[in-house]
């Protein structure tokens, strides 16, 4: 960082908000190709994404998000999804 000019704090913080969002977004994005488009294999990587997440959620600049990710979704149910079928549609549950 020193040879760069950089500030390590400034890096840090972008590195850690940058990697939340992404991991987030694939996150979602792995969700809607196994409800949509039937494509269940990509359920297996979420525990290891959720993982990234949650180490980016370490990050206090990050502790809003992490109190809202903490009181919307259940600890034992983070990385782990439930593919319901119905009739018309499929429905994600975590």
């Amino acid at each position: 960082m020193t040879a760069s000019g950089a500030d390590r704090a400034q890096f840090m913080t972008a590195y850690a908000v940058l990697g939340a969002q992404r991991n987030s977004k694939i996150i979602g994005i792995f969700c809607r190709l196994a409800a949509r488009d039937n494509k269940f294999n990509y359920l297996s990587y979420l525990p290891r994404v959720w993982r990234h997440f949650e180490r980016d959620l370490t990050h206090p600049i990050l502790a809003p998000l992490k109190a809202w990710i903490e009181k919307h979704v259940p600890a034992d149910s983070r990385g782990v999804i439930a593919i319901q079928h119905t009739s018309q549609d499929l429905a994600l549950t975590a």
